[in-house]
């Protein structure tokens, strides 16, 4: 009966430490490139963000990527300029009886090994927002991007398993020096 018991329970746990083992990673990087490294003086800056799967796997990613970024342009002593924290509030019907697959193909997008998805910047060298605040002065800035899977309202499906993994690194790109000059 003793055996009975633990073969059992031996037959309910391997298939779950043996699905977990082989369930994949989602290996990311994320890259900073500029046009251009100088600008005038109240010339607006240009990044383009590049998130690339450098896995030998694909993984799944949130439509509306971009909610996902968080791109700046700081000063010599790490400071963000005119950056604006924007609280996001997950409002909505939460509870949608919807199957994984139905959101997967809802919200997300597939990324293939060596596949990028990204998008194109203007970072502007004053702050619009506060008009009375002076342009940047010239000198040496750099462009810094986060990617951030938990900062918008995508569906949770980190303990969800599906064939694909979704992207839930968090991940920072090497910042970019940039200069500004009269």
């Amino acid at each position: 009966m003793r055996y009975s018991v633990l073969f059992l329970t031996a037959l309910i746990l391997f298939p779950a430490i043996l699905t977990d083992a082989q369930i994949p990673t989602a290996k990311a990087t994320l890259v900073i490139s500029v046009p251009r490294t100088s600008y005038k003086v109240g010339e607006t800056t240009e990044a383009t963000i590049t998130l690339q799967n450098v896995g030998t796997e694909g993984f799944f990613i949130y439509k509306w990527l971009w909610q996902n970024f968080d791109i700046e342009l700081r000063d010599d002593k790490e400071r963000p300029l005119c950056h604006v924290d924007a609280s996001i509030n997950c409002v909505g019907i939460k509870n949608k009886r919807r199957g994984v697959d139905t959101i997967l193909n809802e919200d997300f997008f597939f990324v293939s090994p060596a596949d990028f998805v990204g998008g194109h910047w203007r970072l502007r060298t004053s702050c619009s927002l506060l008009p009375s605040s002076p342009r940047l002065p010239a000198g040496k800035y750099h462009v810094s991007a986060l990617y951030d899977p938990n900062a918008n309202c995508a569906p949770d499906l980190s303990k969800t398993h599906t064939k694909f993994p979704v992207l839930q690194s968090t991940l920072a790109a090497t910042p970019v020096e940039v200069e500004l000059s009269e």
